[in-house]
């Protein structure tokens, strides 16, 4: 549900006694989080949840705002993750279980320990639950606290949410390749450091512009890059979209998202109608043969940059499938600094530019 108030006693007034209370918080919600969890903690109440850049409701996506959902069937309490240079993954991980189906990941999107996170998971759980998960922040990209739980108000921290019930997921994103492959022949964490042995602006720039009718010299980066994402390939499925954010003064560009040393890079590009057809393809592929109970929609805040006053038509398309397969749902969740899925036994993959949308079932 949708609430657009931030009294606290209000939004307490709503939350099941009995289910997880996952909120997700528009950053520009006008809401004391830490007067609402001592709220939560004093009416007994389980609570877990995330700022984000913006919040989802049906074809709108709002600044301002809170999505509150029940969730049932949790088997275990949220279990925060925090600590990760100092406390290995391992350690602060449940056991696998067989009620553990289906996993939602709230991570701060700015956290330095991203891939150690995804990598423990996968390593604990790696054939047992389908994983959906949103990055968590703001857009200026000032990392605060924007993780919420029971014991607190966090930053550099995740929290997991395992439930019992299955979600079927579909993952899209729309964006081509212009040119490619490129080696990252030189990587340190998200920078790209060269391209082919070249400095990485360099050969970027030299594609981009050959490419669009832009010039850097004429605009701000993020202006031209936010059309030019990268794409780690990967066979047999779309590429990896990593956005490309800062270029620094040594010619790094840093990525939202880590990038291997030696992975093979695409530069990609889009056009609106093709990046709306794909949000249409993501809610298909989530409700394909099952009838869904609910619906939570993880899209990244860099699609609305691009598509602008166009952005309602891709809510609009996901909204419409949705609708088919069971007219009662709400269309409900976050545009996030990250995406994250995987189906059973894969890897659990971080994306950038992507949509993911995860039906439970």
């Amino acid at each position: 549900m949708l609430l657009n108030t931030s009294h606290i006693s209000e939004i307490l007034d709503h939350f099941s006694p009995s289910a997880v209370n996952l909120i997700l918080v528009g950053e520009k919600t006008p809401l004391d989080v830490r007067q609402l969890i001592e709220g939560a903690n004093q009416r007994g109440l389980k609570l877990a949840g995330g700022v984000f850049p913006m919040i989802i409701f049906e074809n709108e996506h709002l600044e301002s705002g809170i999505i509150l959902k029940h969730v049932e069937a949790c088997t275990i309490e949220p279990v925060l993750i925090k600590d990760l240079n100092k406390v290995p993954i391992a350690q602060q991980l449940p056991l696998a279980s067989e009620d553990m189906n289906s996993c939602i990941v709230l991570f701060d999107g700015l956290m330095s320990h991203v891939s150690t996170l995804l990598d423990g998971l996968y390593e604990e759980y790696w054939n047992q639950m389908n994983f959906v998960g949103a990055g968590c922040g703001s857009a200026s990209l000032v990392q605060n606290p924007c993780i919420i739980s029971n014991e607190g108000f966090f930053e550099d921290a995740a929290l997991l949410l395992i439930i019992g019930r299955e979600i079927n997921l579909g993952v899209n994103h729309g964006w081509t390749e212009v040119q490619g492959p490129f080696v990252a022949n030189k990587t340190e964490g998200n920078e790209i450091i060269e391209l082919n042995w070249k400095p990485a602006y360099d050969t970027y720039r030299e594609i981009v512009e050959s490419h669009s009718s832009h010039q850097f010299s004429e605009n701000e980066f993020g202006e031209i890059s936010q059309g030019y994402p990268f794409g780690i390939a990967r066979e047999g499925k779309e590429d990896m979209v990593r956005d490309p954010i800062i270029v620094n003064e040594q010619g790094a560009l840093l990525c939202l998202g880590e990038i291997p040393q030696n992975a093979s890079l695409n530069i990609l590009s889009g056009t609106k109608p093709n990046l709306i057809r794909s949000a249409g393809k993501a809610a298909e592929k989530a409700t394909k043969d099952i009838f869904p109970l609910d619906i939570f929609l993880v899209d990244c805040i860099t699609r609305v940059m691009y598509l602008e006053s166009e952005f309602g038509e891709e809510l609009l398309a996901i909204k419409e499938v949705v609708k088919a397969s069971n007219d009662q749902l709400k269309v409900e969740g976050v545009l996030s600094l990250g995406e994250v899925s995987t189906s059973k036994g894969g890897f659990l993959d971080l994306y950038n530019k992507t949509i993911v949308v995860a039906a439970t079932y």
